[in-house]
């Protein structure tokens, strides 16, 4: 049981907090004006790709729930092209490098988004499991077993007379060629 216990603290664990950080975009970060965002063919989506410029020439494509694009007002782009002069329903967004959350300036309110959700969280939770699982499989052979099987005894061989005497009993080994035979009598006379 220790080594689960050592194999879920040094390497579950912190596989499963890098995916977390890495799916809420942790390392990356933005400071410019979202200009426009990518529509989709679904009929409700959950999230847009919005565009970030970030200076001419920079930009900077993030993932938001769909619901702060329609009241943000933004206009739809399917290339997503960086305009020659921020449009007029252009918001400032700012978003730190190793930050979990991003704040929006309309200009009339500035607010500060999280950049996690439920299904980051979910992401990490079955990275986690699946690491455990592929562990318990290749030491016991099933996603269920903690441990490795003991291994099973063959039949005991009883034991012989000898044996309990407890003289040791040299036996030969079994590989290579078996030994030449003895020669009788006095051997080849000259």
């Amino acid at each position: 049981m220790n080594a689960l216990l050592r194999f879920i603290a040094l390497i579950a664990t912190p596989a499963a907090l890098i995916t977390f950080l890495l799916a809420s975009g942790f390392f990356r970060g933005w400071s410019g004006h979202a200009v426009s965002f990518r529509p989709v063919d679904v009929e409700n989506p959950a999230t847009f790709d919005v565009l970030v410029v970030e200076a001419p020439g920079e930009t900077t494509v993030v993932s938001w729930k769909a619901d702060l694009v329609r009241e943000l007002g933004l206009r739809a782009d399917a290339l997503m092209l960086e305009p020659t002069e921020l449009p007029s329903t252009a918001v400032a967004t700012t978003k730190p490098s190793f930050a979990l959350a991003f704040t929006i300036d309309d200009g009339e309110t500035t607010r500060k988004l999280s950049t996690t959700s439920a299904g980051t969280l979910s992401i990490a939770l079955l990275t986690w499991i699946l690491l455990i699982v592929l562990r318990n499989m290749y030491i016991s052979g099933s996603p269920w077993g903690l441990e490795a099987p003991e291994p099973k005894n063959e039949s005991i061989r009883p034991t012989s007379s000898s044996a309990s005497s407890g003289a040791p009993r040299r036996r030969r080994s079994q590989k290579g060629p078996p030994p030449p035979k003895r020669r009788k009598g006095s051997g080849r006379r000259r």
